[in-house]
């Protein structure tokens, strides 16, 4: 209506959460938790739409074009930086004012503001609120539990609200490595109930859940973790109670200060932490049937460089913007939003205030996860003392050194461990590949990927792309042109 603002409303479990905010004008719109819940628009001569998921906005038996190096990423286990795989619709950033114009909306200004009098007393308020808000609801609360810092900053701060761990449940799931032990001493010590859940013993309920349309429409590219995750979730609330709350399947790590020291300078060192090629890349091309393709990645890097000193002087919240805007943002706001959709799932660190907040503090607050790991200690000393172990434990590390020793290790933690390669480990992929002849050169070569054994290819990665985008192709009769 003339006169007043329209919201647009992502429905999250049992809640709604404003995600698009359009002026009375019509001529400015404004993305709220689009970190959590991702918008893609599509401008045309009859107007723009807006959806949570791109495929609504595609054209029945149109030509859809597709990132070749997201793609490749995909299947070669090479990060998720670029997340968003279509080039045909364009997807809103986090937390941003747009103008509208006839090519479509244009980024005006972030919403992320410079907060000089931020300090951590106010970063601890802003975490500890929601946590609060969930212990009111009264309702039974689910925690997944690891041996790093974000899951036992969870159950540290639900403990604090709560007064006790009588409504919840914590859930650990590598139950054959060492992180079995931590949970287990961080659960005895916060007298919470655990249940230890095995990835080995899922072969055939993961074959039949890769081709579950609706998991596949719903999770598009998201990681394979999300398989085990979305079959262990519905046992938690068979035990906890179907109105339990699900609380920390996207960590974030935007508070946790990484990179201060290893940074000389954002744009060519970011590069060089996140390079869009490599060998396991150009495998990965090949596998495409291409030599090269078009970078998507390194021009929007840098444009979050420049966006970052629209906001931002010093160098530490500059690289915080970046690196949430780079690597955290699309990829978990997809993941939140599908355990929001399907588990009722909470995400308290992906919030703007907090976010604001972390990004203004000094890098001397927030450095070598400061912020997690002195309020995990003010809550709670005894659980602050247990040792930790985490999948990002080596982007974590302060000590001085070339931004190349950081990627290093990233490479180490993603591939030097068989377990998290995306190999099937004996499995062939005979049923769980989606039942259709490929219609596209796209994917012919992803059915191909599925069944290689090549080092750097995940077949893992391979058959959720190809499951993705079989099934779009199959429902909406789309062809794909790789670029």
């Amino acid at each position: 209506m003339q006169g007043e603002t329209t919201s647009l409303m992502a429905k999250v479990g049992i809640d709604e959460y404003e995600f698009v905010r359009i002026a009375p004008d019509g001529t400015r719109l404004r993305t709220w938790h689009a970190g959590c819940f991702p918008a893609f628009y599509r401008a045309s001569t009859s107007g723009v739409r807006l959806s949570n998921h791109p495929h609504l906005l595609f054209r029945s038996g149109e030509t859809v074009e597709v990132k070749a190096q997201l793609v490749a990423q995909q299947i070669s286990a090479q990060g998720y930086q670029v997340y968003d795989p279509f080039t045909t619709v364009e997807h809103l950033e986090d937390s941003t004012e747009y103008r509208l114009r006839r090519s479509g909306f244009v980024r005006s200004r972030s919403l992320f503001v410079h907060d000089p009098d931020a300090s951590y007393e106010q970063a601890r308020a802003a975490l500890l609120r929601p946590y609060r808000a969930y212990v009111e609801e009264d309702r039974p609360i689910a925690v997944p539990l690891s041996a790093g810092y974000d899951s036992r900053l969870t159950l540290a701060c639900l403990l604090a609200a709560a007064g006790g761990p009588d409504r919840l449940h914590a859930w650990h799931y590598f139950t054959s490595s060492p992180e079995r032990k931590i949970a287990e001493q961080v659960a005895k010590h916060c007298r919470t109930p655990l249940t230890l859940l095995d990835r080995d013993d899922l072969s055939e309920r993961i074959a039949s859940f890769c081709r579950d349309p609706e998991y596949i429409i719903q999770a598009r590219l998201a990681r394979p973790n999300n398989q085990f995750q979305s079959i262990h979730v519905p046992r938690m609330r068979a035990r906890q109670g179907e109105d339990a709350i699900v609380v920390g399947f996207s960590g974030g790590e935007a508070h946790k200060g990484l990179l201060y020291r290893q940074v000389e300078d954002l744009e060519p060192d970011l590069l060089q932490a996140f390079p869009p090629g490599g060998p396991r890349f150009d495998t990965g091309l090949s596998h495409l049937g291409r030599a090269g393709c078009e970078d998507f990645f390194t021009p929007f890097l840098r444009s979050l460089v420049e966006r970052s000193a629209e906001v931002y002087d010093s160098k530490p919240s500059r690289l915080d913007f970046v690196y949430y805007h780079a690597r955290l943002c699309s990829h978990q706001g997809n993941r939140s939003r599908y355990f929001s959709d399907r588990f009722d799932a909470r995400h308290p660190r992906i919030d703007l205030d907090f976010l604001n907040l972390v990004f203004s503090l000094p890098s001397s607050c927030k450095e070598a996860a400061m912020i997690p790991r002195r309020l995990i200690m003010e809550l709670d000393e005894g659980l602050a003392r247990i040792p930790y172990l985490s999948s990002s434990g080596g982007r974590m590390q302060s000590r001085p050194g070339p931004v190349r020793r950081f990627a290093t290790s990233i490479y180490r933690l993603r591939f030097a461990n068989k377990r998290r390669k995306g190999k099937l480990r004996g499995r062939k992929t005979k049923g769980v590949l989606v039942d259709h002849a490929p219609g596209s050169a796209l994917t012919a070569a992803l059915r191909d990927a599925a069944g290689s054994t090549h080092p750097h290819i995940s077949q893992a990665g391979a058959i959720i792309a190809h499951n993705y985008f079989s099934l779009l192709e199959q429902r909406l009769g789309i062809d794909y042109r790789l670029v």
